[in-house]
């Protein structure tokens, strides 16, 4: 092989390996970038799990808290699968009637209404409003 013909040579894979190295230069900065743009979806998925957790968990509390003694507080700190079980037992249980259907205790019952009256007296004597 001539001179002329080695130096050929020579150049042709000088050119490959500066392609080749330019080539991998752009494929990492690809990499890197879609590792940048995986960690961005991964952190905005994060965020709508827990956004929608969390208003999971306020529609529970706000069906369970009226139709239970448990207080909000308790209840805003349950776990989610917990307010869940509560809310489907509520949603099955009944309250209590006689035979023909009449609910046992309602609101206009004569029971609440002497409650009622007992708890604004106790606070009119406590100094309440």
């Amino acid at each position: 092989m001539s001179e002329e013909k080695k130096l050929e040579a020579k150049d042709i894979i000088d050119e490959n390996v500066i392609l080749l190295k330019a080539e991998l230069e752009a494929k990492t900065k690809l990499v890197e970038d879609l590792a940048k743009a995986l960690d961005d979806m991964t952190k905005k998925y994060t965020q709508a799990q827990d956004f929608i957790e969390t208003d999971a968990r306020a529609k529970l509390v706000a069906d369970i808290a009226p139709r239970t003694t448990v207080s909000k507080e308790i209840l805003v700190r349950m776990p989610l699968v917990e307010l869940k079980r509560m809310k489907e037992t509520l949603d099955v249980a009944q309250l209590p009637a006689f035979k023909s259907g009449t609910p046992l205790v309602t609101k206009d019952s004569p029971r609440v209404k002497l409650d009622n009256m007992y708890s604004d007296y106790m606070k009119k004597i406590r100094g309440g409003k």
